[in-house]
């Protein structure tokens, strides 16, 4: 299913910039480099970039406590990647929490928020969540804060093991909070919860009138 809003608000791509937000799990990087191939423009993650400025990797950062300067660099680089022209921008999941970033986003280009369901995003993160370098904010989530939203949880798990529950319980609390604010900033809302890179690639070309 493909959401269409704000037709009006962006007629044409501003500066020629397409700007992918959206939840982690949802594909982000690796539709925004397909979609940078297709279009023929600079492709930019901005995790990558960050890192590559800190010389440290995402889960360095937030295992050593220093989030709030990796989002303090990360809203400085933001910054300055959106005054690009032409240019295909995937984004941290949260970086839209961050007033500035959103206002940024809006005003360099057009943003595409790439929506994915809960279950979605646990099948496409479960196999990353014994990996090193899992996502830094899920292993980091204060656990009481999540056993709270466990308890008023409806939906069965239906995933082997109890700690399992905490990062399905993680992904419902930061979708409650960032949805609002993807749909905010967003020109145009994509579902790609079934889709591959390419399906998702095609749907968001003709949401902008570039297939």
């Amino acid at each position: 299913m493909v959401e269409m809003r704000g037709q009006s608000r962006a007629p044409a791509l501003r500066h020629g910039n397409i700007f992918l937000v959206g939840p982690a799990g949802a594909g982000k990087a690796a539709i925004g480099e397909l979609l940078a191939a297709k279009t023929e423009r600079a492709f930019f993650d901005s995790n990558a970039v960050v890192q590559d400025a800190s010389e440290s990797t995402i889960l360095e950062i937030f295992g050593s406590g220093r989030e709030s300067k990796f989002r303090m660099r990360e809203r400085d680089i933001i910054a300055a990647l959106v005054q690009q022209s032409g240019i295909v921008l995937t984004t941290d999941a949260g970086i839209v929490v961050d007033r500035a970033n959103r206002h940024v986003l809006t005003i360099y280009g057009t943003v595409v928020y790439l929506h994915a369901t809960r279950t979605s995003q646990w099948n496409h993160m479960k196999k990353y969540l014994e990996a090193p370098s899992s996502r830094p904010v899920l292993r980091d989530k204060h656990p009481e804060a999540v056993l709270a939203q466990i308890e008023c949880e409806r939906e069965p798990y239906h995933v082997p093991g109890s700690e399992y529950n905490y990062y399905r319980a993680v992904l419902k609390e930061m979708h409650d909070e960032r949805d609002p604010l993807y749909r905010e900033i967003a020109s145009h809302t994509v579902d790609v919860s079934d889709l591959s890179a390419e399906e998702a690639c095609a749907r968001i070309l003709k949401q902008l009138g570039l297939a």
